[in-house]
């Protein structure tokens, strides 16, 4: 057996369940990978959303630029959110890959490849830009394919280079970031409305009324409103909920988090946890309310991020009737300016009970975090 064969061989014995997900150009790994017995003990489901409708249609939502590092983090995290649904309870990786490689058409930016890899143990990324003109697509394709392979030996600590040469006119960036070093929330951590940090014994259920879950990046006057507008409606305090790990973006590290709590340190009460998706919120708060916007309420009710399965749509929003759940919904304009509510979410009329609105006249904020970012940017621009 050759040392690429035994290389793979031993990746087929190390690695957990698994879902790749690898667009524009690599995939050419999935058949060195299944080309050596063993695929079958990790492999769950391997994808190739090329078309832009595809890649849209997996990851959940319109992409910038298809090939970027924010698309490959994309692409793991809806990698790694399968891999949870299709192995619940197992040890779980996503992959998520996108490149821009040489076609039949002159490409005017950088032949590159954007790589990212989640699990429990971490989150890596590599970025790899080649030389342009100096190899044809077949040679291209063929170090993309070894990145995949290369990454996957990374993230499980095995030793071995899948790597074609690189010459000196090609970048490889690599960075790692272990899961010892995130912030640890094997319990829960409250920040008080004073600014005291209190930790929640693991296994606990506290009793919180409302949350308002959200990034914060950066937290916004549309946030307040929203929260007090909750509070009028519900008459009941509603607090913040700021989640580590997200479905679809990088963890937050340490010094990221800590940067998010500060904007609310002696305003507000906000609990931090490691619960990206609303199942996971709900097992950790039960009897809640969850403040949410339009938007968010689609999603929840949408098949497609049930892996269009209508049965699991409905097993998870019996989970939310069993743990006493409910969702206040926020309306918002869309591009047209027309106000989108809760009436206009297709929720299955068995389930109708959990969704209550959130009248327009009480809230309603039309810009995002997004844009206020944006904002944020020019701004610092034009200063320097």
């Amino acid at each position: 057996m050759s040392a690429s064969a035994l290389l793979i061989a031993e990746l087929h014995a190390r690695l957990p369940k698994s879902v790749l997900a690898v667009t524009g150009g690599g995939a050419g790994a999935l058949g060195q990978l299944l080309a050596i017995p063993g695929g079958s003990r990790w492999l769950l489901e391997a994808i190739v959303p090329y078309s832009v409708a595809a890649l849209t249609e997996f990851v959940g939502a319109p992409v910038g630029q298809a090939c970027s590092a924010t698309t490959a983090d994309a692409l793991a995290g809806r990698a790694l959110d399968r891999a949870r649904w299709l192995a619940p309870g197992e040890a779980v990786l996503g992959l998520g890959c996108t490149a821009g490689l040489a076609s039949d058409r002159p490409k005017k930016g950088d032949h590159r490849v954007h790589l990212t890899i989640r699990s429990d143990r971490g989150e890596w990324r590599w970025s790899l830009v080649l030389a342009k003109d100096r190899r044809d697509r077949g040679g291209e394709e063929r170090i993309a394919a070894g990145l995949i392979v290369h990454a996957l030996c990374q993230a499980v600590g095995l030793e071995g280079n899948a790597l074609e040469s690189l010459s000196t006119e090609d970048a490889l960036t690599e960075t790692h970031t272990a899961r010892d070093t995130l912030e640890s929330l094997e319990s829960l951590l409250h920040l008080t409305a004073d600014g005291r940090v209190e930790t929640v014994p693991a296994g606990a259920s506290p009793v919180v009324p409302a949350l308002l879950p959200g990034a914060f990046n950066p937290l916004h006057l549309g946030h307040w409103n929203m929260a007090r507008a909750a509070e009028e409606h519900l008459g009941k305090p509603v607090a913040f909920e700021l989640s580590v790990a997200n479905v679809d973006k990088p963890e937050l590290d340490r010094a990221e988090t800590r940067l998010r709590l500060d904007q609310f340190a002696g305003h507000a009460e906000v609990w931090v946890t490691r619960a990206p998706r609303f199942l996971d919120k709900a097992r950790l708060f039960p009897g809640a309310v969850f403040v949410v916007g339009v938007d968010t309420a689609q999603r929840i009710v949408d098949p497609r991020y049930y892996q269009h399965d209508e049965e699991r749509l409905s097993d998870a929003l019996r989970t939310f009737q069993k743990r006493g759940c409910r969702f206040l919904v926020a309306c918002r304009a869309d591009a047209d300016g027309r106000c989108v509510t809760l009436a206009d979410v297709a929720v299955p009329r068995a389930f109708a009970d959990l969704f209550d609105a959130l009248a327009p006249e009480r809230f309603r904020w039309d810009i995002s975090s997004t844009y206020l970012r944006a904002g944020l940017t020019l701004a610092r621009r034009a200063s320097e």
